[in-house]
């Protein structure tokens, strides 16, 4: 999920977005400085973002990518500042 500009020149880059294969609707973000909740629900090959509270993104991904790998946090060297807290990761049941 892309965390960064809430208004980009690429739809794509918007924070909530699937990056790059399916732009968030909105960013829903807070102003910087204050923090922000996300919640980011991946089902086989369905994925949705909610960000405060709010959701902002539900996408199909029609390649079937592969679900094994890691999970990885933003860090891009642009003298921006990402942080996170209170990181939770909950294994959902298989679909029926």
């Amino acid at each position: 999920m892309e965390i960064g500009d809430p208004e980009p020149k690429d739809a794509t880059w918007r924070t909530g977005s699937i990056y790059p294969f399916q732009a968030s609707i909105r960013a829903n973000t807070k102003p910087p400085g204050e923090w922000n909740e996300y919640e980011i629900t991946c089902i086989d090959q369905d994925y949705s973002v909610r960000i405060n509270g709010e959701s902002i993104l539900t996408w199909t991904d029609p390649k079937s990518r592969t679900r094994a790998g890691y999970i990885g946090l933003q860090n891009y060297n642009d003298g921006k500042t990402v942080r996170h807290r209170n990181l939770r990761i909950k294994e959902l049941p298989p679909p029926k």
